[in-house]
């Protein structure tokens, strides 16, 4: 008769290196009444359970992943702000001008970047017509009764009906004028003007647009409402706007808005110059300088994550984050990393790359191996990981339960002794 023990061994059979000593996993054996267990057998009758001590480790383990993942979506929707077109800051356009007191300028994202010379030669004005200083008390000037007259704007014209009553002051009868030429909407707005230190009131009346050609009149049809308050006469004419573009011939226009690159980017004429103004259109320097911002705050958030965990997360997590930031063209664009691992923006370093060499700075942040780029794949894919993915296998908090598969769930240990045929024997 073979002895089986003599003569083949489990180990020969099956290399099953136990991370522990077999009398700490629960297992029950029945008939144990021999040296080689023969005659017993082996079964598992009671629930295989995690050790207690395993069990606080795998929790502590699966709290740090967690909150790893949790902080690395933020991360990674940062990183996805700055890469996605919809979002990002470079395609945000801001408008720099030499001479931001008389132009000034705005962009849509749609604009292309240039430069270019505008000289404003005239402002764009509004009429403004201004009437009588009258006492405000004082019994009303216009008579009492119906009074009609005709407003006038760009060629088209509506008749406005008043009526005055017999105990009106002039404040109430000024009121009911500004009141029907409001309510008419017809290009003008109008209001009373009052002096309290004088004690009197008058009207005002002011084109809703600048320029020559939304000029208004106004003038009485039956009554003498308009005569009588002063309020057809005409204080400040309609001008219209005088320019140079690009040292070109002047040109004029109603508006002080200045339309370039069919809308997309205009400018606004607010004082006359003596010499031409330089405007530029480029990227949004604010905007970028914030994004990245708001993305190093997340990657310093997520590694502080990190640090907390150190002990049961894979180092590759860290590299991950740390590993786009510390290349050379990150370096380029001002971001830097501080004696205690902290992720730093320096801002004049950008505005001055922005400044010169803007195309660089948007491969650096968002080209295809850029830096917003990467981070967003590289999270991505970890959360598509399984959890001990996340983990540290080399870490010693871990070294008590390696026989427990990596998915955390309970791993079956075979006896350490007699020969495994069908049973054992």
């Amino acid at each position: 008769m073979i002895d089986p023990v003599s003569s083949i061994s489990r180990n020969q059979l099956y290399a099953v290196q136990p991370a522990i000593e077999a009398d700490q996993y629960p297992f029950t054996y029945d008939g144990e009444t021999s040296t080689y267990n023969r005659g017993g057998s082996f079964h598992n009758s009671r629930s295989f359970q995690i050790p207690p001590h395993a069990g606080k480790t795998m929790k502590h383990a699966a709290d740090f992943a967690s909150s790893w993942l949790r902080q690395s979506f933020e991360l990674r929707a940062a990183a996805n702000t700055l890469a996605n077109k919809s979002t990002s800051a470079f395609e945000q356009r801001s408008v720099i001008s030499t001479d931001p007191d008389a132009v000034t300028g705005q962009a849509s994202f749609e604009a292309s970047r240039a430069s270019f010379e505008v000289q404003a030669l005239a402002i764009a004005k509004p009429q403004r017509n201004t009437g009588y200083d009258l006492t405000r008390s004082a019994p009303s000037i216009v008579s009492a009764g119906t009074h009609t007259f005709v407003i006038a704007v760009d060629g088209r014209q509506r008749v406005i009906a008043v009526s005055v009553g017999t105990s009106s002051s002039n404040a109430a009868s000024l009121g009911k004028i500004r009141d029907a030429l409001n309510s008419a909407k017809f290009g003008i707005t109008v209001l009373v003007r009052e002096d309290t230190a004088e004690g009197t009131v008058r009207l005002e009346a002011e084109a809703d647009k600048t320029g020559a050609e939304y000029s208004f009149s106004l003038t009485d049809l039956g009554g003498s409402a308009i005569a009588a308050t002063g309020i057809g006469t005409v204080a400040v004419p309609g001008t219209n706007a005088e320019y140079r573009l690009n040292g070109d011939q002047p040109r004029n226009s109603h508006s002080n808005e200045i339309l370039l690159q069919d809308g997309k980017a205009s400018i606004q004429l607010r004082d006359t110059t003596k010499s031409p103004v330089k405007i530029s259109i480029g990227y949004n320097e604010k905007a970028i300088s914030e994004q990245l911002t708001a993305l190093l705050n997340q990657a310093n958030k997520l590694n502080s994550a990190y640090d907390d965990a150190s002990d049961y997360l894979n180092k590759s997590l860290k590299q991950s984050v740390d590993q786009p930031l510390k290349e050379a063209a990150s370096a380029r664009i001002g971001i830097w990393q501080s004696a205690t691992g902290e992720w730093k923006l320096n801002e004049k370093k950008l505005s001055a790359v922005i400044a010169g060499q803007p195309e660089e700075v948007r491969r650096i942040v968002t080209g295809l191996d850029g830096i917003a780029p990467r981070l967003a794949k590289s999270l991505a894919r970890f959360e598509q990981l399984p959890a001990d993915a996340l983990l540290s296998p080399s870490s010693p908090e871990f070294q008590s339960f390696m026989a427990y598969q990596a998915s955390m769930q309970s791993y079956l240990q075979l006896q350490m002794n007699g020969v495994l045929v069908n049973s054992t024997i």
